[in-house]
């Protein structure tokens, strides 16, 4: 007779699995609670020096390859997804009706504990390979701005600057028949350019230099225009994603903001001021039109909230070709969430969530707190 006592028992191996996986995402958690109790230590161990070196094996790796590594993981893992869940009720199925109720239910919560498990080392990774940069110091700190409160007066100098500057920009770059920004290049030969911007930005900002893959276009941008998202940085592969539909006026931009978080800017409306920086020390004319043109939406979206009348004669000081631009990525946008209204809602949602989730606590509204370091850098020159 066979002897059964060594053979693997699926269970054990599944307990033992899911054991080390929460192990490993309690060590991880309890990282990040820690590192939030001192953001310059936090900077100095971990965003300046373990977040680069354990990055960068998974970086050379992606790094290789032209498309989007983190894009197809994606894809197998949620075909992998509906394939093991087939299997395990087909087969779970099948031990019931041959009466064989135990292996059954032995079968079921094998599937429970290795799914459990996947979800426990997902956190556990996403905070060691750049969760806990969100508990780094601000980057007004790193800058040496002091942010206060300001007036809607300095809000109006603002922008009435950002929309001068983006009008002169805008002189330089391609338009189409219907006076829109438009590129005629390649989205491979946009992403190369991305990097000048930077190349200045390290040269005052050391923390920001380092070995980084150029940013990546996904397959799926028509679903992402769907969900309303123009970027992604994902974490547990270190690339920027971007949806390559994005309207040509913020692309640049959004290529910014996500290599921004490639280089341990965590927080949004850090990101996006980074990429601002980044876009307008560039030495191509659409960045440079870019990061003026997004951080005057931004300023002006502050304005109208707080002064209207402030808002409508900024509007008539500044070139009105930049609401052609305006209007039609609002149209453009609103195309999708007029088609698909429930995605671009869950995608609202979750993100939301996602920032709060990390301390981020006014939400997707924090967003607008970009304008901050906007004036505190405007102001510190004029």
């Amino acid at each position: 007779m066979a002897n059964t006592s060594n053979k693997k028992n699926p269970i054990k191996i599944s307990v033992i699995l899911i054991i080390t996986a929460s192990f490993y995402a309690l060590f991880s958690v309890s990282l990040y609670a820690l590192s939030s109790v001192s953001p310059g230590l936090t900077d100095k161990i971990y965003t300046n020096n373990l977040f680069k070196a354990v990055n960068l094996p998974l970086k050379l790796i992606v790094s290789a390859f032209p498309f989007s590594v983190g894009e197809i993981l994606l894809y197998v893992c949620i075909i992998g997804f509906i394939i093991y869940l087939l299997y395990s009720v087909i087969t779970a199925v099948s031990l019931f009706i041959k009466r064989q109720n135990k292996k059954a239910f032995n079968k079921l919560i094998q599937f429970v504990l290795i799914l459990l498990s996947a979800a426990l080392l997902c956190v556990g990774n996403f905070i060691v390979l750049g969760g806990i940069n969100y508990n780094g110091s601000d980057f007004a700190d790193k800058a040496g701005y002091t942010l206060r409160s300001y007036t809607t007066d300095e809000l109006c100098r603002l922008c009435l600057y950002l929309g001068e500057e983006a009008g002169a920009a805008r002189n330089s770059v391609e338009k189409n028949s219907d006076n829109v920004t438009f590129y005629t290049g390649t989205l491979d030969e946009l992403i190369e350019k991305s990097g000048s911007g930077y190349e200045v930005l390290c040269e005052k900002y050391s923390f920001l230099d380092g070995f980084y893959p150029e940013a990546k276009v996904v397959l799926s941008s028509e679903i992402m225009c769907y969900l309303q998202i123009t970027g992604i940085y994902p974490y547990l592969v270190p690339e920027a994603l971007v949806n390559k539909k994005t309207p040509a006026s913020s692309l640049p931009m959004t290529i910014c903001h996500e290599m921004a978080h490639q280089r341990g800017i965590a927080r949004e409306d850090e990101a996006n001021y980074v990429a601002y920086l980044a876009c307008i020390n560039s030495s191509d004319s659409l960045y440079i039109y870019s990061g003026y043109y997004s951080a005057f939406m931004y300023s002006m979206n502050q304005l109208y909230k707080y002064d209207i009348e402030k808002w409508k004669s900024v509007c008539a000081a500044v070139s009105p070709e930049l609401f052609a631009d305006a209007q039609y990525e609002n149209s453009f946008w609103q195309e999708y969430e007029d088609t698909s209204p429930k995605a671009a809602k869950l995608s609202e949602t979750v993100n939301d969530t996602y920032l709060k989730a990390n301390d981020i606590e006014d939400g997707t509204h924090s967003y607008g707190r970009v304008v901050d370091l906007l004036l505190a850098d405007f102001l510190s020159e004029n």
